[in-house]
């Protein structure tokens, strides 16, 4: 399915983007960075007969990614979240050209860094990432996995879709949190913060009992924790020339 998704849009990019010189090209979600780099590969690969600069997908998150669209940085932008109003009001809208297409390229969780098969609720995880749960002793079944003394707790320093997703799922799932559902970084004290989905997989390795999110596919490595459902979301946003 990824293949096939990824063969698609880079049929589409073809045609659309025939006539335009490529000086930015295609950036967004953390999360989307090995697919991107292959429909960057395959663009590259099958470029038709006139002179194009090399692309590259540019991996700066998805609130940036937006934002670069909407700049005219991007001609292809990729967000973990879809736009809100305000965001398309600042440029999406106004241009016909620009069209929206959402996606689905991985799921989505919480990570930790023991044995496998702890299962959290939402609501311990909200309370885990607030501060309210600040050692493992706290949750019951973490010792059994290797889980003692205090949390880390890892979270995106960057605009991200996947701070949007993980503020959404505490909202609708009656956590006690209250916010705004949007990819700004959490504000909860002590927190470990880092850019991108990478940092986010390499901090959580790195730190015996952390804690993380991102798409599953992004840490394959680490153990994936059960923390209530979560929107798969990915939109793309591309200009038809």
């Amino acid at each position: 399915m990824a293949r096939s998704s990824a063969n698609l849009i880079v049929t589409i990019l073809i045609v659309s983007f025939a006539s335009q010189a490529l000086a930015g090209f295609m950036g967004g979600a953390s999360t989307f960075a090995p697919a991107g780099a292959a429909i960057v590969a395959k663009w590259n690969k099958a470029k038709p007969g006139f002179s194009q600069d090399v692309v590259a997908y540019d991996s700066v998150g998805s609130g940036t990614g937006i934002t670069g669209f909407n700049s005219g940085t991007y001609l292809i932008a990729v967000s973990d979240d879809p736009m809100t109003a305000a965001q398309e009001g600042a440029g999406f809208s106004a241009s016909p050209g620009k069209i929206t297409v959402p996606l689905c390229v991985s799921t989505f969780g919480f990570f930790y860094n023991g044995k496998p098969g702890l299962v959290l609720t939402a609501t311990q995880s909200y309370q885990i990432y607030s501060g309210t749960i600040a050692t493992w002793a706290g949750v019951t079944g973490a010792s059994a996995k290797g889980l003692t003394g205090a949390i880390t707790r890892v979270a995106r320093s960057d605009k991200s879709g996947s701070t949007a997703i993980v503020k959404t799922m505490w909202s609708k799932a009656g956590t006690g949190f209250s916010g705004a559902t949007d990819g700004v970084a959490l504000t909860f004290d002590g927190l470990s913060k880092v850019e991108g989905t990478s940092a986010v997989c390499a901090a959580v390795l790195a730190t015996k009992g952390a804690i993380g999110y991102a798409f599953t596919g992004g840490c394959s490595t680490v153990r994936k924790l059960q923390a209530g459902k979560s929107a798969c979301v990915q939109a793309v946003f591309w200009t038809s020339g």
